[in-house]
């Protein structure tokens, strides 16, 4: 064999100069009058990109062509060609085969007959045409494979990298005939490339019928844009702008843009009454901005921006899909972050502005929109001292709260004076002052006082007390300076110091359980009871400022710019107890069952207990994984009563699923207040159920035994080829919370995945 070879690269260099050529075969036979090798029994040739291989081949040195018989593969860089017999060229663009098969990414396409007419041009005759092959399944078979859709045609016209043209052909769906088209035309991609998305069409009883035409544009290798207008029956058009970059590993992000044709009716009473209103440029009314971009500066500096804005604060009203689940929010968080960690310290900077919305389901009151305009964090954590058992945590922050006169309540203030004499009311003691005598119109409610500067120094002292395994204690004392400077209602500087302690003290118990048998199992219980004493054991008078004013639980007054600022003396056990159960399986452990039970008693009165000492609400948590069933529960009972209930929440999700896709679940919502108007009793039941037949069914229903209301409910098809479908068409139809009817009817249709 070895001599074989290299009498055979000896042919070669005397038939040309090039030295890209490479031929193997058991047999081989050379025919110096006619300038051609033959070979036979496992035969492949090679020269540059394109390689064949066949029962036997015969190359013709001079016209660089191979005549191939008997399970010939020809690979010509992206494209695999499978066929019985056939001529095919090794330079130029010429070749003719039988019995074809053509392969590249999830496109297949055969053939009785196919002709390379083109660089990357063929034509085809009375074969199939398929997008389906998501295996992917390379094979000169591949053809006869029962895909969900496949295309019955007399010619096929293909470009690689562009499109596939199809001609009298007839649309079959599992083998069976669905339709006749004369024409028809597929995207025939193996890399990425700009083009017409699949068009979309939905119902919202608001806005009317919208049609949606995107367009993708494949900008570079590392940026693209999607282009997507949708027109809407009763409001116009609705333009989206995607733009979407990887620049590099250290640098990537998103970019979004919202036009409206009409704006929002001033008029906040019925605002989703559009009126023609002012256009700016000439092109909308109404825009919107979404943009998140993340980038890393060297090994350690990391920095993010996120910038959310709209125009007017109904916007996630009629288009909550513009910003995912922020359009369910109350603000949209707009941050620029910079940080840089370390093995024993962190530093962070970051500039945050929340601007608010009107949620669908708005109270009208304070909304949260305050900006922090910077806030800068450095916190450092020493080498252990004292044989390892002693290290100090040092935590610095300062921050700016900025709040704009228009960031403030939505609607004016509700709320009634205690004295009717207004004149003898204290405009920074009475919360409930009129507005007449808050220091701006704007600052509606004396909302003012949640603007400010507060700077925070603390040191942290931990021990990790040397115990036995199994055994855990780790005290620490901790204090710290707040300090506060206030512009409203006139310049001024507060300052609070504290101190507090936390002592935790936990076991750690487990124990393997293994069962008889052939097939044994091991599950390993796990109990971790834990006691944890916290207690403020030092802290200064509260300032007299507006921004401390607290009102009796449970109405709260004076919002805080967080929980830090909170000046109430504390002092509490809690107990915890902590069950695990753990499976062992190849691959590692995996939970199966968490529960958890927790109680605080309070030595002190807190706000958390109905604003008393003793024992404390109730709070459990249970999930449990079976197989197929998952169980999540979760609730808290306050002991205490008020107003002669105990206050209670349960909430709980519980959902079967099996291997078919079949999925049932049930969520459920039981509040118990002393104010009546905050109970719920509230059930979602989902279904998700795949049927023998095309489609598949879902819906859910959301019922509010409380009001003894329907909230919302959706029902719908999903119909497309199984197990796997490069098709999909879904019908949905249902009611929002806002008693809104709408029906989307969405089509969608897979041509791959290109790179």
């Amino acid at each position: 064999m070895f001599y074989i070879l290299l009498s055979l690269f000896a042919v070669f260099a005397q038939a040309e100069e090039k030295t890209d050529w490479d031929f193997k075969a058991q047999f081989y036979q050379r025919d110096n009058t006619r300038n051609t090798l033959k070979g036979r029994g496992a035969a492949w040739v090679r020269k540059g990109s394109r390689q064949i291989w066949a029962d036997e081949l015969e190359v013709d040195l001079t016209l660089n062509r191979v005549f191939a018989t008997g399970n010939v593969h020809i690979n010509d860089g992206k494209i695999d060609i499978f066929c019985d017999s056939g001529t095919y060229s090794l330079e130029s663009a010429d070749g003719a085969l039988e019995n074809v098969t053509v392969l590249f990414g999830q496109t297949v396409i055969s053939g009785t007959s196919l002709k390379q007419v083109a660089q990357d041009q063929y034509e085809l005759t009375n074969g199939i045409f398929t997008n389906c092959n998501t295996t992917p399944f390379i094979d000169k078979e591949a053809g006869r494979c029962p895909f969900d859709v496949k295309i019955y045609a007399r010619k096929f016209f293909l470009t690689l990298d562009s499109y596939v043209h199809i001609y009298d052909g007839i649309i079959y769906a599992k083998e069976l005939p669905v339709f006749y088209t004369p024409y028809f035309i597929a995207p025939a991609k193996t890399t990425r490339q700009s083009g017409i998305l699949v068009p979309s069409s939905n119902y919202r009883q608001r806005l009317g019928t919208g049609f949606s035409i995107p367009l993708f544009l494949a900008l570079s290798r590392w940026q693209d844009l999607t282009i997507t207008p949708t027109w809407w029956t009763l409001i116009g058009y609705h333009l989206e702008l995607d733009y979407r970059y990887v620049y590099s590993k250290n640098q990537k992000g998103r970019a979004r843009f919202f036009l409206l044709e009409r704006s929002f009716n001033p008029d906040t009473t019925s605002p989703w009454i559009r009126i023609p209103g002012r256009r700016y440029l000439g092109l909308a009314s109404e825009a919107a901005v979404d943009i998140h971009h993340e980038f890393f500066i060297g090994d350690h500096i990391y920095s993010r921006q996120d910038i959310d804005f709209v125009t007017n604060r109904y916007w996630s009203q009629d288009f909550p899909n513009d910003f995912g689940s922020l359009g369910n929010f109350q603000y949209l968080r707009n941050l620029l972050s910079f940080s840089y960690p370390s093995d024993s310290y962190l530093a962070t900077a970051a500039m945050k502005y929340n601007q608010s919305l009107v949620n669908t389901i708005d109270s009208g009151a304070d909304q949260g929109a305050v900006a922090q305009l910077p806030e800068i964090r450095f916190h450092k954590k020493t080498e252990p001292f004292l044989l390892k058992n002693l290290y100090f945590e040092w935590d610095n922050r300062f921050s700016n709260y900025f709040r704009p006169e228009g960031a403030f309540d939505n609607i004016p203030d509700q709320r009634l004076t205690t004295n009717p004499d207004l004149s003898q009311n204290d405009p920074l003691l009475d919360l409930s002052h009129p507005i007449s005598t808050d220091s701006s119109a704007a600052f509606d409610g004396n909302d003012y006082i949640r603007t400010g500067q507060r700077l925070l120094m603390s040191r942290k002292l931990i021990a990790n007390s040397p115990l036995a395994p199994g055994f855990q204690l780790q005290p620490s004392l901790k204090a710290g300076l707040l300090a506060y400077h206030f512009s409203l209602p006139e310049p001024s500087f507060k300052s609070q110091t504290f101190v507090e302690t936390e002592i935790p003290f936990a076991l750690y118990l487990a124990r393997n359980f293994e069962s008889e048998g052939t097939q044994k199992e091991v599950v390993r219980h796990i109990l971790q009871p834990r006691v944890l004493y916290g207690a403020s054991l030092f802290k200064s008078k509260t300032p007299n400022h507006p921004f401390f004013k607290q009102g009796s639980y449970p109405d709260f007054t004076s919002p805080r710019f967080d929980a830090l600022d909170d000046n109430t003396p504390y002092e509490y056990f809690r107990f915890e107890l902590n069950n695990r159960l753990m499976r062992k399986t190849s691959l590692g452990s995996e939970r199966f069952l968490l529960a958890q039970i927790s109680n605080n008693y309070f030595l002190k009165p807190s706000s958390i207990n109905n604003g008393e000492a003793g024992v404390g609400p109730i709070e459990s948590y249970l999930d449990l994984q079976l197989g197929q069933f998952s169980a999540q529960i979760q609730g808290l009972y306050q002991v205490k009563t008020l107003k002669g209930i105990h206050e209670q929440d349960w909430s709980g999700t519980f959902s079967y699923a099996n291997l078919q896709g079949d999925r049932l679940s049930i969520s459920t919502l039981l509040r118990k207040r002393a104010d009546e108007s905050q109970n719920d009793e509230t059930v979602v039941f989902s279904v998700y159920k795949t049927l023998p037949v095309y489609f598949d069914m879902f819906g859910s229903i959301e019922q509010s035994f409380r009001q003894s209301i329907t909230r919302n409910y959706q029902v719908g098809f999903l119909f497309s080829a199984k197990p796997r479908s490069c098709w999909s068409l879904s019908f949905l139809s249902g009611r929002t919370v806002q008693k809104e009817h709408y029906a989307k009817l969405v089509f969608g249709l897979s041509f791959g995945q290109p790179q």
